[in-house]
């Protein structure tokens, strides 16, 4: 029996959330994910468990969006606050640049096992060379 994830998405903008395009069918995969949470639904051994924004209204939008797939699904405004309660395996993190840095190595000291950071990763050197060390 193959292992399951906890997986768990900071930042709702628009690489995170969109559902599968109907008129994307590629050979042999079907449709193609359109975004994290489209990926984490398609994939066999991922539970999307929790998502976080700043903004409610992004919750509000995730959730009519995707609330037919994960009814149990537990929404935040704290990323912090999500990775204590909720304890992820793999974290997608699709904030703006800028943020990156601070929820990686938050992320990473919660025990996430992977970390699908949008790019670029970082804005500074200094914040990827931060990143990497956790």
């Amino acid at each position: 029996m193959q292992p399951r994830y906890r997986t768990a998405i900071v930042g709702l903008g628009g690489i995170a959330h969109g559902r599968p395009s109907p008129q994307v069918n590629l050979p042999f995969v079907g449709q193609r994910p359109q975004s994290h949470a489209s990926a984490y639904e398609r994939h066999p051994q991922t539970d999307l468990v929790a998502v976080c924004d700043l903004l409610p209204s992004a919750l509000e939008r995730f959730k009519m969006l995707w609330d037919d797939e994960g009814p149990d699904l537990r929404y935040y405004t704290d990323y912090e606050e999500m990775l204590e309660k909720e304890q992820p395996q793999v974290v997608s993190v699709s904030t703006p640049d800028h943020l990156h840095a601070d929820v990686v190595v938050a992320a990473a000291g919660g025990g996430a096992r992977a970390i699908w950071c949008e790019k670029p990763v970082a804005t500074h050197l200094a914040e990827a060379d931060r990143m990497i060390a956790a």
